[in-house]
């Protein structure tokens, strides 16, 4: 199953964005999602969603790599911090299981 993914990139000193990313999940990924957002905790760390992590993570800095402008320095992403938002699905039915 595909789902969307928010990435803020925060690069320091106010810089950064969001970028939206399209990753496939397993159902074991899916089901780790609903109960990381019913334990309102952030995916980074998040015990059997590392992989996941890294993959959203991975595809939010080919996405905002890709949309750099030439006349732009080099960015460093690997100094960056990423913040993953939980998918609006999962925050959809976790809230109809209510």
């Amino acid at each position: 199953m595909e789902l969307e993914f928010w990435v803020t990139i925060c690069l320091g000193h106010g810089d950064g964005g969001d970028v939206t990313v399209t990753i496939d999940v397993t159902d074991e990924e899916y089901e780790l999602l609903k109960q990381c957002y019913r334990d309102d905790e952030e995916i980074e760390g998040y015990e059997g969603l590392e992989d996941l992590y890294e993959r959203i993570v991975a595809a939010a800095r080919d996405e905002s790599e890709c949309c750099e402008p030439d006349d732009c320095e080099e960015i460093d992403y690997d100094d960056a911090s990423y913040t993953v938002a939980i998918p609006d699905i999962i925050y959809n039915e976790v809230q109809e299981e209510s």
